[in-house]
């Protein structure tokens, strides 16, 4: 998926096209990037986040309701940095698939 013209300061946050549970189970693990500029930025595999994907739902299905189609943003890999205008943006899940954005 591609995202073209996004604002530096627009308050999105792009993601990949969605797929379901039921298409690809939970993710144990996979591969997990972010390349800014063709530069890998940060980089890390699914294995490593302190939850599960089920333990995560879980925890959150009780402070909250849930509902088909809510997006549980989880945290990043190290790296994190700014980016400016012009800058182009890849970024990667095994299973789930890819999103490249690029800033105007």
């Amino acid at each position: 998926m591609t995202c073209s013209g996004i604002r530096q300061n627009s308050k999105s946050a792009p993601c990949s096209a969605l797929r379901s549970v039921v298409e690809i189970g939970h993710l144990n693990g996979g591969e997990i990037w972010l390349k800014v500029n063709g530069t890998l930025k940060q980089s890390d595999d699914l294995a490593q986040q302190i939850w599960s994907v089920p333990q995560t739902i879980s925890f959150l299905s009780n402070q909250v309701q849930l509902a088909p189609g809510d997006l549980i943003y989880s945290g990043t890999p190290a790296g994190v940095g700014p980016v400016v205008p012009e800058d182009r943006i890849e970024g990667h899940i095994d299973q789930v698939g890819d999103v490249v954005v690029n800033l105007v």
